[in-house]
């Protein structure tokens, strides 16, 4: 099970980045899918974690690797989002009232949101950002209020809410 896990989520990513940078001569974007399982502690999830793990350590080291060739690499961190995968959950109520109450927002992701965070980190808009994943929600602090994320930097982050600001 381990390795199907490495496989998936280490190996293609990395051997697609091998080939994409190949022909990234002038420039370009690389987004890997990691998960918030990579910073979480929950019983048995470690196989997963671990996986996640590796890949947002390959993104930042990527990230370091490409710079010179003026190639981004940035990744999306995303909580419990609605997938095949997930549909577990979504028939526990209970399960999934718990995963909602642990989420900044209250409620679980769409692939469509996951999607929309990769568009941004791929499109020239992002053009600063390198080295980083990022999650698909603020942060805990932010329960309850309005947020946006403004990268002013590769390594900072400011989440801007209606009841003020915080930096990363």
């Amino acid at each position: 099970m381990g390795r199907a896990f490495f496989a998936l989520d280490v190996c293609a990513p990395l051997m697609l980045t091998g080939r994409a940078t190949a022909a990234m001569t002038k420039g370009g974007s690389i987004v890997n899918i990691s998960s918030a399982m990579a910073a979480a502690c929950q019983p048995g999830t470690a196989l997963y974690a671990a996986s996640k793990g590796a890949i947002d350590a390959a993104t930042r080291s990527l990230a370091a690797e490409l710079c010179a060739t003026n190639a981004r690499v940035n990744g999306v961190r995303p909580g419990l989002t609605r997938t095949g995968a997930t549909a577990y959950t979504y028939q526990d109520s209970t399960l999934l009232d718990a995963c909602h109450r642990s989420v900044p927002l209250g409620w679980t992701g769409e692939a469509d949101e996951v999607a929309r965070l990769t568009t941004f980190l791929l499109s020239p808009t992002a053009s600063f950002s390198t080295g980083r994943s990022r999650a698909s929600h603020p942060p805990p602090s932010h329960r309850g209020h309005r947020s946006v994320c403004v990268t002013l930097a590769p390594e900072v982050e400011l989440w801007l809410t209606d009841n003020g600001a915080e930096g990363e």
